[in-house]
């Protein structure tokens, strides 16, 4: 028994130290943004129990007069009902606002968003290239294809560089710090 209490302790220690805590993190902004509505909250119903307080005080001697009043009231509107029109809803119109030829100049010609496309490919040829576009090409039928067909000697330009090329001066760690296990 008394090594099982020895056990709790140490676990109960280990729990109370070491271990993540177990409120949940949350952002600053999150947390305060929660205290300043409940801090609104508080406010709105102190300002309630305030206005209705004094308008109790105010009242109080009119109570009677109010419910012979609104008694009355009931009779005549109910005996007076009458269907209401419809009210013409008026539709206004928005006026653009012009702007100064010198921030028109300011900012320059506008910019095309359209694109323009050339004539399409045959659908066999585009059947084939859609899914090195969409997945590209393993590193296996890169090489095979670079054996295969070799660039021509006078478009040396269409070999593509090689990205990065300082990147052999940087230390291991540096290269490796992003990756993931």
């Amino acid at each position: 028994m008394r090594t099982k209490s020895r056990k709790f302790l140490c676990n109960l220690f280990w729990l109370r130290w070491f271990k993540i805590p177990k409120r949940r993190r949350e952002s600053k902004e999150e947390r305060l943004e929660r205290k300043l509505n409940k801090y609104k909250k508080k406010y709105e119903r102190c300002k309630r129990r305030k206005d209705e307080h004094s308008k109790d005080n105010r009242n109080e001697n009119d109570v009677g007069d109010i419910v012979e009043s609104i008694e009355s009231e009931e009779e005549i509107i109910l005996e007076n009902i009458e269907p209401e029109e419809e009210e013409e809803v008026e539709i206004m119109e928005v006026k653009e606002e012009h702007l100064e030829e010198d921030i028109i100049e300011a900012m320059g010609p506008p910019i095309s968003t359209e694109s323009s496309y050339g004539q399409p490919i045959h659908p066999e040829i585009y059947k084939r290239v859609e899914d090195i576009l969409m997945e590209g090409l393993t590193k296996e039928k890169i090489e095979t294809y670079k054996k295969e067909q070799l660039i021509p000697e006078n478009t040396i330009l269409l070999e593509a560089p090689l990205l990065n090329p300082e990147l052999h001066m940087i230390q291991e760690s540096e290269k490796t710090r992003d990756k993931k296990n």
